[in-house]
């Protein structure tokens, strides 16, 4: 559920919609996420660009909890013990790709495409660790994602379409833990609410 408030404040400004996501999610090390938000500063340098993300929300989404107005404790819960009960060993992302995944009419609708570091071939431990989530979610009761993983960063939102180009130097990952994280319309940051080491 999204909760739209209609009524302006005090200033004459109506408020835009609020909407709370928690997920499971990687995060890059800060001094990379620095590096990658310059990059898509580069990236956009004479384009118009709605929106770059900052470096301290660039994350590679895992499995997320069903959105809504407020956060839902009940499913917090579960998704807490879920990440406590996942054995996986640490592995290596390697991003090797720039594209705009702009969605067809669809995107179009929706508004400015967004452009993302990809992995042509994802290892099968990271593979491997969303099917584990996934699999958890489902048999407590869970909303959860598609069945392919796609590891991916996204960069920034953007009308245009930038044309996909591989790196001269592939982007390497060392994933050894991973996060549940909620965030909401507006925050400047995430709200850290448990990690967990990946080992077996």
């Amino acid at each position: 559920m999204v909760v739209i408030m209609e009524e302006p404040d005090l200033f004459g400004t109506t408020p835009r919609r609020v909407e709370h996501r928690t997920y499971f999610a990687l995060y890059p090390p800060p001094d990379i996420a620095v590096r990658l938000e310059r990059y898509a500063q580069d990236l956009t340098r004479g384009r118009f660009a709605r929106r770059i993300v900052s470096a301290s929300r660039l994350h590679i989404s895992l499995n997320g909890l069903q959105r809504g107005e407020q956060l839902a404790p009940e499913q917090t819960e579960d998704a807490l013990l879920i990440g406590e009960a996942i054995r996986r060993p640490p592995f290596d992302l390697v991003f090797d790709r720039v594209q705009t995944w702009d969605g067809g009419r669809e995107q179009a609708r929706r508004g400015p495409a967004p452009t993302v570091l990809c992995c042509s071939e994802p290892p099968r431990e990271a593979k491997a660790l969303y099917e584990d989530l996934r699999r958890r979610m489902q048999e407590a009761g869970m909303r959860s994602g598609r069945s392919a993983f796609n590891p991916h960063i996204t960069l920034f939102y953007a009308p245009g379409r930038l044309p996909t180009r591989t790196l001269p130097r592939p982007l390497r990952l060392h994933v050894d833990r991973f996060c549940l994280v909620h965030t909401a319309t507006g925050a400047m940051r995430p709200d850290y609410l448990a990690s967990w080491p990946l080992k077996l």
